[in-house]
């Protein structure tokens, strides 16, 4: 899953829009079946895009960022 943004969303919301989704693994596994596999902690793995600084605020508070810009 990927969300894609502007800069005029606020680092706030997209700081919460992130915290709520890795926080709710198991409703996202229950409710479709693609997300069987999925792990909060490889949000960040791959991305070639900019990631908005909201996302960012939240991947370093939970260490999911090391050795990443």
């Amino acid at each position: 899953m990927v969300l894609f943004t502007n800069d005029s969303a606020s680092e706030e919301a997209i700081y919460i829009f992130t915290k709520t989704v890795a926080e709710n693994e198991e409703r996202f596994k229950k409710s479709y079946g693609a997300f069987k596999n999925w792990r909060p902690e490889n949000m960040v793995e791959n991305l070639n895009v900019t990631i908005h600084e909201g996302a960012i605020r939240y991947y370093k508070e939970r260490g999911w960022m090391q050795g990443m810009k």
